[in-house]
């Protein structure tokens, strides 16, 4: 009996072994179809971008998601004329160079001066406070008021006197004091106000804020 079986498995071993592999294969291929359906991609729920079309992102508030308009504050400042008459001897320059009576030299000049007679009124341009009133050998007395957000005016050549000090208030068209040739730098032009225009802490042309005639 155990002759018969095993040249029975002797007569078929080669069909055994190929339906073994072909059963293996069904099975493997049966398991592989189920697992690829397990994992099947599930689809992500999609986030709305809360962009629109302006690039603009947060909450509009009721304005239909358009931004409303800003409206630009008008803050220029015209300044009064810091003398009754208007003599410009000397112009602002910042990139160029004129000739200097007193040094007998060629230099900047940052600010405008006005001509006069010695005793002649200089009055404020604009309100602010006054941030110091001094005298020197040199630069004779200026007197430089604060107009608030970076914007200062300096007054120079003026005569020695007055009692106004740091911290006094001052309007529009006050008095300041007179003119002179107290500043030595400039004493060859005569009697005159030396006016600079200061702008975050730059010395810029007084004319962008001066008005000489009607605009």
């Amino acid at each position: 009996m155990k002759g018969k079986n095993l040249n029975f498995w002797k007569k078929n071993a080669y069909y055994i072994i190929i339906a073994v592999c072909a059963t293996a294969i069904v099975v493997m291929s049966t398991f592989a179809i189920i697992n690829l359906n397990d994992k099947t991609p599930v689809e992500e729920p999609q986030i709305e971008n809360p962009t629109d079309d302006t690039g603009d992102t947060g909450d509009t508030g009721d304005t239909g998601g358009v931004d409303e308009p800003t409206t630009p504050v008008d803050s220029q400042i015209l300044f009064a004329m810091p003398l009754s008459s208007i003599n410009v001897i000397k112009e602002y320059t910042d990139n160029t160079i004129c000739w200097n009576l007193t040094t007998q030299d060629y230099r900047g000049h940052l600010g405008i001066d006005f001509g006069g007679i010695a005793g002649d009124k200089v009055f404020a341009v604009y309100d602010g406070t006054v941030l110091s009133n001094t005298t020197s050998a040199l630069n004779g007395t200026t007197i430089v008021i604060n107009h608030g957000n970076g914007l200062k005016t300096v007054y120079g050549s003026l005569a020695e006197a007055g009692t106004l000090k740091a911290g006094d208030i001052i309007k529009k068209g006050d008095v300041l004091g007179e003119i002179s040739n107290s500043y030595r730098l400039e004493y060859s032009d005569g009697a005159h106000l030396h006016f600079e225009v200061i702008e975050n802490d730059v010395k810029i042309n007084p004319t962008k804020y001066l008005v000489f005639e009607e605009k």
